[in-house]
């Protein structure tokens, strides 16, 4: 099983298989929820996030992913994929999230060093002297960051039986829902 699930999700990563080729059994939804909270608490813990938040983070993440691939396939009357739709997403995001892994470490340095001196001079004064950014870490998370929305389309697609234009409609919707879920919370209340 866990041989399919990696051929299946590289395959989604290439755009060459779809959700239906996920297994759609409870085992495999676990044994990739089970690698999705490893590496995501990895790389919210290399964020140096203290663990609590980083276990809340990453179960977070994986709600919002469900509750998102649910209201979409529960409003198309498929809600009957729902299990392999969202086991196919989240074995992608992994995948994906271990790749960005080591950029996410690249530029860790850079954002502490930024964060700190936001802290002791303000934002304006910190923007004019910091050093360049790591540009190509930032540049690789967000190719990280388009492929996944590309896989999500892709899936998508295969899922609610569309075409690519409905799919890539509805997969650019989970961002933005995403984000606007955040504010609160970024404003600090």
């Amino acid at each position: 099983m866990l041989n399919q699930i990696a051929l299946v999700t590289v395959g989604l990563l290439r755009l060459k298989r779809g959700p239906q080729d996920m297994p759609g059994s409870r085992e495999a939804l676990i044994v990739v929820i089970l690698a999705y909270v490893s590496v995501a608490l990895g790389s919210f813990r290399m964020q140096e996030l203290p663990w609590a938040d980083a276990i809340s983070a990453a179960l977070l993440g994986m709600a919002l992913l469900w509750l998102f691939i649910w209201g979409v396939l529960a409003a198309a009357r498929k809600a009957a994929r729902v299990r392999q739709t969202f086991t196919s997403l989240l074995a992608a995001n992994t995948a994906l999230e271990l790749i960005g892994l080591i950029p996410t470490w690249q530029v860790k340095p850079w954002q502490k060093q930024f964060q700190q001196s936001v802290e002791e001079v303000g934002i304006e004064a910190a923007t004019a002297m910091m050093q360049d950014p790591p540009v190509g870490a930032f540049s690789i998370i967000i190719v990280v960051f388009l492929w996944f929305l590309v896989v999500m389309m892709h899936v998508l697609k295969h899922a609610l039986e569309t075409s690519y234009l409905q799919a890539a409609l509805v997969a650019t919707l989970y961002p933005m829902v995403i984000v606007m879920l955040s504010l609160p919370f970024l404003r600090g209340g």
